[in-house]
């Protein structure tokens, strides 16, 4: 278990971030309401899903919250980590479910092999798009709400699970299963 928690740690932290931080004016202000992840992620205009589809394009988010004052840089990165982490963990359960044609019976072996797809996939991310929204309640008198999206083209994403997968004849077809088990973006 301990290996699994590593490996996705690690993988949350590949694909070094280089960010510039937004002007202040780029910083919205939220009134002081405590809704849910999912009615923000909807009234923000992203999936409440971590890893969702909509339409021909494959969504990835993460956020985080980080006290007011907080480098925003910093903050980028943790939610682009944030985002990765999500990503991966996605792409661990559709291989785990998939009834891959691999004789792969040991849970660890499962385990490894989702982590070289994911690593895979993770490496062919664009840059994310960053969300930053202000909010004035709670302790310490606010916190700054960070969210990071990674977009790409649906057959951009088949053809990082394809290389993940290996380039045998079933790849393509495990590659479409893996972004159909993915949900439907609302």
């Amino acid at each position: 278990m301990r290996r699994f928690v590593l490996a996705f740690m690690w993988l949350s932290a590949v694909g070094g971030c280089r960010h510039e931080a937004p002007p202040a004016s780029a910083i919205a202000s939220t009134p002081s309401s405590s809704p849910t992840a999912g009615d923000v992620g909807a009234s923000r205009g992203y999936p409440a899903a971590p890893v969702s589809r909509r339409g021909d394009l494959l969504e990835i988010v993460g956020e985080i919250e980080v006290p007011l004052g907080s480098r925003l840089q910093l903050a980028q990165a943790a939610a682009d980590a944030a985002a990765r982490n999500e990503l991966a963990k996605a792409i661990a359960v559709a291989v785990a479910t998939l009834e891959l044609d691999i004789a792969r019976t040991d849970g660890q072996e499962v385990t490894r092999f989702g982590a070289e797809v994911a690593q895979a996939f993770i490496s062919g991310l664009p840059p994310a798009e960053h969300r930053i929204h202000k909010r004035l309640d709670g302790p310490g008198g606010g916190a700054l709400q960070v969210i990071a999206i990674f977009r790409l083209p649906l057959a951009a994403a088949r053809d990082l699970l394809v290389r993940g997968l290996g380039s045998g004849a079933s790849a393509q077809p495990q590659a479409d299963r893996m972004l159909a088990s993915f949900p439907e973006a609302r």
